[in-house]
């Protein structure tokens, strides 16, 4: 189960694009948001601010821009609120903030609700992260053995091949791979244009660390 989580914040970056496919169209949204003043009793350091990168669609970004009532077709400027889940593979031209997320919902927030979180801000950080529980421990488990293709009969899309993904990702990926002897999950792939071919859909990370490890083949989901 991911990691769910609830931001809020002006919206300073509107960037229109389109899938990895081709098929459907993306709007990545930059909102900085900001930590409380002091930090929760205990602990060295405040909160600090945030810049955060929303990856919504189509359909989302309509519903906030019709309820906003706004000129043009910008949201920049909006005080939003936005229901998601994070994300650690979003490619470095798509990523532009600290910290990615797959939004749930949008919503516009109304002064009077903006001004009631003002005033909570002194008592909370705005970044509430929950993460899912359970009564047994959480461990990685190998995927299936026969799920694994050459990683030489993999292409991998333009809009892949040309982003730089950040290099702490990389060696995070690297370091869970030399610690467990797989990664955390499979990267997908789909049929490509030539028989006997796959085409990367996502995981760029771990195949990019993968071919690091000079690993012959890798973990997929079709």
């Amino acid at each position: 189960m991911g990691i769910k989580i609830t931001v809020t914040g002006i919206i300073k970056e509107h960037r229109a694009l389109k899938s990895p496919d081709q098929k459907h169209d993306w709007h990545c949204i930059e909102i900085e948001t900001s930590g409380s003043k002091s930090a929760p009793k205990g602990l060295p350091l405040p909160s600090q601010d945030v810049q955060v990168t929303v990856l919504a669609n189509d359909k989302q970004m309509k519903k906030l821009m019709s309820s906003s009532n706004v000129e043009g077709d910008s949201p920049v400027g909006l005080r939003c609120l936005v229901a998601g889940e994070l994300t650690l593979d979003l490619s470095y031209d798509v990523l532009a903030g600290d910290i990615g997320i797959i939004a749930f919902s949008i919503e516009r927030m109304e002064e009077k609700a903006a001004k009631k979180e003002s005033q909570a801000e002194e008592k909370a950080p705005e970044l509430l992260v929950e993460a899912a529980t359970t009564h047994e421990s959480i461990e990685a488990k190998e995927p299936a053995k026969d799920n694994k293709i050459p990683i030489n009969l993999i292409d991998i899309p333009e809009s892949f091949a040309r982003t730089r993904p950040r290099e702490e990702k990389i060696e995070s990926a690297i370091d869970f791979f030399n610690k467990n002897g797989f990664f955390d999950k499979p990267v997908c792939v789909e049929p490509g244009a030539v028989e006997g071919r796959w085409q990367l859909t996502d995981g760029y990370i771990r195949y990019v660390a993968a071919k690091r490890l000079g690993l012959e083949a890798i973990d997929v989901q079709r």
